[in-house]
Order: structure tokens, then sequence, then C-alpha cells
């Protein structure tokens, strides 16, 4: 390839090195730009030449991916409104897909977000992870070169000793990380910290790394006893260790610092591929913060249960249109991921495939490249994926993220939780910390050889984005009564039996409002849902 353009950042474990910004990519060495397919992180490559562009993104997918040909034009963005606002500045189709708008519809998580290949608007369609994309440029083609999630998941059986091997790795590319972030002058970690497991593993390596040294905190309370209190354990662990706020305290201000056109920030990159208002927060981030997230940690534990697609499907809806559709898209996402729909981890491999790199970048990656997700780690997806001599899958057992806290920081490991279920002993924590191998020492906790500059990821949200989002009119103002406006007023964009169950939708969203005090979070499934809709809204 003639040229190459990289946004992000790549963390190379088997070469010990991580890669930022554009300058970045060029100066890492040919052994890490050869590793692209397999990189994690939060990253956007493209290579090309006279004849042909190639696009890669991070293996777990953080990095949202779609394309759309039209006469003359092969397009590819991370934004399905620049998608559809294209077609329309050229004429071109923007179809709404029926069986998808529908199955969107089930009141669920579990179609929260993209649900296969197929997106709302037939003329664009959206790419899963760990798969890249070949524009072949005299015939103006779309080439999708794919290895499916279930074979790249799927370990078999697990192997006597394999979970120490693979614990062990995984917590030192973890402590690494962490440590490579500290070194960075000006730049400071921020652990996005809660009173569950996965925030607590990712703590555990900072703690491991370097001691807490100059890193803060932030935790977030939404709404209801169950976050404040989950709010309160991750304040009694920071003072208990040391770890500062960060200059915005959450659990008060937070809501308030929402942006005006909050709703037209999330349009600009989220709108019909996620379900949950985002970015969260401010406009802007602290310009030298690294986010550090327990997010992904489902690609290993899982988060539906580890049980078929028709069990989720019908977890998610009842009988009728909704769950036809929804059962029909299932079937296009298994085919698309190589899974076997009725298979016991079916719903995991699903859930990695269309939720768990949405997920995870969902509240950040519309503003700013530099979030880290230390748990998103290949072979302990892997692992998770593996059988055990009981015939469970090991991330099915629950105990995964526990050990591997316990290996990096045993006092971490049994602070409290949100939840008594996850408490060990210190005695367990330390005995299963001798169990793997004993404290990290030495080269496990050393920096990685770093590459470019945080500084060169540009920050801030796509101007043209926003323009768009303003041209389709979604609402300047952030509250519930411009979303249920906007929500009802997009019904005249669809027809048939869509009208009625959109409709539905958005009583759904009234009743939740009217129970949460006008919560937006506690509403956001369904108001996001009939908001997206917008998109089928001529751009002026």
């Amino acid at each position: 390839m003639d040229n190459e353009y990289f946004r992000g950042h790549l963390i190379d474990h088997a070469h010990g090195r991580i890669v930022f910004g554009i300058k970045g990519w060029r100066d890492a060495p040919s052994s890490t730009r050869e590793r692209i397919e397999d990189g994690v992180g939060e990253f956007v490559a493209c290579r090309w030449s006279r004849d042909r562009v190639r696009i890669d993104r991070d293996y777990f997918g953080n990095a949202r991916l779609m394309h759309t040909s039209a006469k003359g034009v092969v397009a590819v963005s991370d934004s399905l409104l620049l998608l559809t606002s294209l077609r329309r500045v050229l004429s071109a189709s923007v179809t709404p897909d029926e069986e998808v708008l529908a199955a969107r519809a089930a009141p669920s998580q579990i179609a929260g977000q993209q649900i296969s290949p197929r997106t709302m608007v037939r003329e664009v369609s959206f790419v899963p992870p760990w798969v890249r994309i070949e524009l072949c440029v005299d015939r103006l083609a779309v080439q999708e070169v794919t290895r499916s999630a279930a074979s790249m998941l799927s370990a078999g059986e697990s192997s006597v000793g394999a979970d120490r091997e693979v614990l062990r790795a995984t917590a030192i590319s973890m402590t690494r990380t962490a440590a490579s972030l500290a070194d960075f002058g000006s730049w400071r970690s921020v652990i996005h910290l809660s009173g569950g497991l996965d925030s607590r593993a990712v703590f555990a390596a900072v703690h491991a790394a370097s001691g807490i040294g100059e890193a803060a905190y932030i935790s977030r309370t939404r709404c209801g006893e169950a976050t404040e209190r989950d709010n309160a354990v991750a304040r009694r662990l920071a003072f208990e260790f040391g770890l500062v706020p960060t200059d915005i305290d959450e659990a008060t201000a937070w809501p308030m610092l929402r942006p005006a056109d909050g709703f037209r920030l999330w349009a600009a990159g989220l709108a019909g591929v996620y379900d949950g208002f985002g970015p969260l927060g401010p406009r802007r981030r602290a310009a030298h913060d690294f986010e550090l997230f327990g997010l992904g940690a489902g690609a290993h534990k899982g988060a539906w249960g580890w049980r078929s697609l028709d069990a989720i499907r019908d977890a998610a809806t009842h009988t009728g249109p909704v769950r036809d559709a929804l059962d029909a898209q299932l079937k296009v996402s298994a085919a698309g991921l190589g899974v076997d729909a009725g298979a016991r981890n079916a719903s995991e491999l699903y859930y990695f495939g269309y939720r768990n790199g949405l997920h995870s970048g969902a509240e950040h990656i519309g503003l700013h490249m530099t979030g880290i997700s230390p748990l998103q780690n290949v072979a302990f997806a892997q692992l998770g994926h593996s059988l055990g001599p009981d015939g469970r899958f090991y991330g099915e057992c629950g105990e995964g993220i526990l050990s591997l806290t316990a290996l990096l920081s045993p006092p971490a490991a049994v602070f409290d939780y949100d939840t008594p279920r996850h408490s060990w002993t210190l005695n367990d924590a330390v005995n299963r910390q001798r169990d793997l191998g004993g404290p990290l020492s030495g080269p496990e906790t050393s920096p990685y050889a770093q590459f470019g500059d945080p500084e060169r990821i540009p920050q801030g949200p796509s101007q043209l984005a926003l323009a768009m989002a303003r041209a389709a009119g979604f609402p300047d103002e952030y509250s519930s009564a411009a979303a249920l406006r906007y929500s009802q007023e997009n019904l005249e964009l669809i027809a048939g039996p869509l009208v009625d169950i959109y409709r539905e939708v958005i009583a759904n969203a009234r009743w939740r409002l009217s129970r949460s005090q006008g919560d937006l979070f506690a509403a956001e499934l369904p108001l996001a849902r009939s908001m997206m809709l917008g998109l089928f809204r001529a751009v002026s």
C-alpha cells in the first residue's frame, strides 16, 4: 500500500508496544503494523493504493464501521446519519428496513443496538468485529473479508493449567498497559469506577502497575437505590486506596453538564446503531486524560445467560410481529457470525458481535479515541468460551475476573462490592494469587515501548455530523419534552404496521419517564429508538 492513515491507539501485547496517533503509526515497527488484524485498543486504520483501499479497526469493534454504495460513490463511516445524508444529497434512495425496525422495537437491551449486518436503512451495511473491508476503486465495490466470531472465540476444551497461563498473561498485559499510560507526562489515567467486578480489575491493574500515583476516578449515580449503593462502594474504595476524584463530582454535577445539543451529539454518531444517549457528560473531556473502563468484559464472562438465540428472543419480547422480526434478524446474525443458533454460548457470541464493542465505546468514542478497556484481551475472551471439565464454559462459571483481580491485588479483590456474592476473604485472594504464580514483578510490570503521541489523536465531535443532525431536525434542547415531541413527529416518516409498533415504543418511553420523575437515562432505550427515525427525515 502506498499511503496509510491511523487514528486512535493500538496495544500490541505480543510485541510489547503501544502506538498512538497518526504519526505514531508510521513510526511503529513493521511487525506491529502487520498485526493490525489482531490489534486491540480503539482505532481505525486505512491503507490505500491506486486501485484498492483497505480499512481495519480494533479486534473488538469499539470503532463503529458501516458502508454504502450509490452511483459513482462508495462511502465508509462510523455514522449512519452521515451515510444516509450523503445518499440524500446524491438523490439516492434511503429506504426503511421494516424487519430491522420492527425487531429493534423489542423492549429489551437484547435488541438495544445494531443486531445484524443489516441496518435500519436498507442501503447501508454494518461491519461486525474482526471483519475488514476492502474497496475496489475501479469498480467502486466493497468486499468484506471475514473471519467468524464463532471461530475466533471458540477455543474448544480448556487444557489443564490453561486458565492459569491466560489469566497471568492477561494480568501482565493490563499492568503493562497501565504502567505505559502513567509514563505520559502531563497525561493522567482516570478510572471509571463502580462497585462491580469489572472496573475493580482495572483498578487492581493500576494499583499493581505503579501504585495509584496521579490516577483519578469517576463514578456515576443515575437513579435508584442500587446505583447509589454502587457509587458509595466506589467512593469508599477510592478513599481507602488514595484515589482522587476528578474535578467533576458526577453524582451531583454530571447530569447538569450535559450539552444543550446532547441529542444532536448522539445523532451524529450513535443514532440507529446504539440505543443509548451518548457520549455522556460534557462536550469535551479533559484534553490529557486516558479514561480506563471495565467495559468489554462481556466478551469473557458473557452478559445474556449462556443460552440459545431462541431463548434470548423469548426473553426479549412476546408473540407478534416484533417477535417474528427479531427471530428473523437473529437468524441473519447467526449466519453472519458463524454461530449455531442453538448452541449454549450462542447468546454470548451474538453479544460479542453486536453489543460488546458498541457498548464499550458508546459513551466516549464520539469525542475521543483515548479510552482504554484493559479487559478487552483476545486470549481472555477465548478462555471465557472454552469448556471446563464440568461441561460449563469458563466464563459461565463467573470466577475469571475475580481471580484476575486477586492476582493483581488481593486487597482490591476483597474490598466491598455492590453485592456480597463477590466477596472472598483476603486469605482466599492470596491463595488464588499464589496458585496463579504469585505477585507480578520486574518485567511483568514494566511499561510497553511507546510510539507516537496521544496529542495527535483528534478530540471533539464531528462538526460535519453535527451539521447533518441539525439539518435533520434533531432537537437542540436536551429534555424529555423535546425528545417526546420529536419522537411523535417521526411517526410520519414510517408507514404500515410500523406506526403502531412505534406508538407503543413512545408509550413505553412516557411510562418510564413518569416512573423516574423525567430521568432521560431511565427512558433512553425507547426514546433513542423513536428518535432514530429522524434519520429518514429529508436533510434541508
